[in-house]
């Protein structure tokens, strides 16, 4: 287990900072090549208008499943009532406190409380765990032998870190295609606004190859595409990171 950057450090001088700094994706470029959780519909490109058939300018039409590449799942994605994604307030995808654990585990393994609650430290607004599972990308397994997070871990982050708003994972879905019954609970664990604590929004299918320890990751900012009543969507996540000296 490694535990990476507790972010939001607000004492450093801002121009060691800007020396420092660099941005990075997050976030998977969608592609005709993306994979689909479960085998699912990919993305699909049809060009409407283009140059090279005569027309003035390109314009294409884009098609694709709204829980496809990075993206996140709001509330309303298990619960009728459940926030969508469009309702968020513009600062709630800002995240000035960033933790990343990187988590062993194997391929169809659940990740329980006990693989991350221990290793937490301060107030986080947005948790990420890393597994390495980015480098089955363009493999079936990818999509058919996924991790997952269980129930648990969502009921204990609840309970024991409010400040946690999101939990990133760079699989492709919290559920575990092998274990989709158990996957579901996990999701509305997460998810349930009824439940002890404020929701906590997923974002599956994240890119965490870039992160590693020689940088500090001080912001990121997630930018899902808001379709009214969405309840999950694809999403750009950029962020801020610090180079050790």
């Amino acid at each position: 287990m490694k535990t990476y950057f507790a972010g939001g450090n607000n004492n450093r001088k801002e121009e060691k900072a800007l020396m420092n700094t660099r941005y990075l994706w997050l976030s998977h470029t969608l592609s005709e090549k993306t994979a689909a959780y479960g085998g699912g519909k990919p993305v699909s490109v049809r060009m409407i208008k283009s140059i090279e058939e005569g027309d003035h300018c390109n314009s294409a039409l884009w098609e694709f499943p709204n829980h496809l590449g990075t993206h996140v799942d709001a509330p309303r994605h298990f619960f009728r009532d459940g926030l969508p994604v469009d309702l968020f307030e513009p600062s709630f995808w800002i995240f000035e406190k960033v933790m990343v654990l990187e988590v062993k585990c194997g391929l169809n393994d659940l990740i329980g409380p006990d693989s991350v609650i221990p290793f937490i430290k301060g107030r986080p607004e947005l948790l990420l765990i890393k597994t390495g599972m980015g480098r089955y990308i363009g493999e079936s397994l990818y999509w058919s032998d996924n991790p997952g997070l269980s129930p648990g871990l969502g009921s204990a982050l609840r309970a024991a870190f409010p400040s946690i708003r999101a939990v990133g994972v760079d699989f492709i879905s919290a559920t575990s295609w092998k274990n989709r019954d158990t996957g579901r609970e996990a999701h509305k664990a997460f998810l349930d606004p009824q439940a002890g604590g404020s929701p906590i929004v997923l974002i599956e299918d994240m890119n965490l190859t870039g992160i590693d320890g020689q940088c500090t990751v001080e912001r990121v900012i997630v930018l899902p595409l808001r379709v009214a009543g969405g309840d999950g969507s694809p999403c750009t996540v950029i962020a801020r990171l610090v180079e050790s000296t």
